[in-house]
């Protein structure tokens, strides 16, 4: 039987699932921002009406509704009091919840990073390190699409360069480095959107030194399929900058007489 069904018995479940219903029902009425802030802030209200059942009612819509709350188009007020909800569930659902559902809060918290303000950054982040990142093996069905969300904030200029580097090195120690660099060279294959900023990560992560047979595995995993593939995307790619991080990446740390492509995976 599934331990939520308890919670789903309770005298006051029906009450709360109809108040959160009525609550979404309501942004469909929503004309603009302003609107859309309010419908959030009675459905902040209700969570808190509610704070001893640690479940979510007609979570699938529930998600809906937050992920169109955080589009691009929409100005950072409404991001931030969305951000506050995801907040408010995060903590009332826990982490085993949170796991089970994560594609579901994923699909709008993901793509938010690379188009949000300054004032959405931090916050988001926050989330991130707090909610997401002590998942750990959890994370892995959507590890890659997690790294590189994050990839973005490495631009050299960015005041959340260092925030987001040590978001993505705690990354890797809460998951299997093996699993976690594949990852990496995912995103640099298969996401031309942030080659460049995997590649530089590369460059600070990958060791200079490759004589340790088992610690090059876990840095280089399937070497003759994916990484070599993406560096050979890279050296082909459009963007000059693209080209010439592959490079710097292949001068220090594929040193032609190490011969890191003939030993066997």
């Amino acid at each position: 039987m599934d331990a939520d069904s308890t919670f789903y018995r309770l005298p006051k479940y029906k009450s709360y699932h109809e108040d959160v219903s009525q609550v979404l029902i309501s942004f469909e009425r929503a004309k603009d921002w302003a609107d859309i802030i309010k419908c959030l802030q009675r459905l902040n209200k209700v969570l808190q009406n509610y704070p001893d059942i640690p479940v979510l009612p007609a979570k699938i819509t529930f998600a809906k509704r937050l992920t169109q709350c955080l589009n691009p188009g929409l100005p950072s007020g409404v991001h931030l009091k969305a951000l506050e909800t995801y907040q408010q569930i995060f903590s009332r659902i826990q982490a085993p919840r949170l796991a089970k559902d994560l594609s579901l809060f994923s699909a709008g918290l993901f793509p938010l990073f690379q188009n949000a303000t300054t004032q959405v950054k931090p916050v988001l982040l926050d989330i991130f390190e707090k909610y997401y990142l002590p998942l750990g093996s959890e994370l892995y069905p959507c590890l890659t699409g997690f790294i590189t969300a994050l990839l973005p904030g490495l631009e050299e200029q960015s005041e959340f360069h260092q925030k987001v580097l040590n978001l993505l090195d705690g990354l890797c120690r809460h998951t299997d480095k093996t699993i976690f660099f594949r990852s990496v060279w995912k995103s640099v294959l298969l996401r031309p959107s942030a080659r460049l900023h995997a590649l530089n990560y590369l460059i600070l992560r990958l060791p200079s030194n490759k004589s340790n047979y088992n610690e090059m595995k876990q840095f280089l995993p399937e070497r003759s399929t994916l990484v070599l593939r993406a560096l050979t995307v890279s050296l082909t790619d459009e963007s000059l900058l693209v080209r010439r991080a592959v490079l710097d990446l292949l001068v220090s740390h594929f040193k032609l007489q190490e011969r890191v492509f003939q030993i066997a995976n």
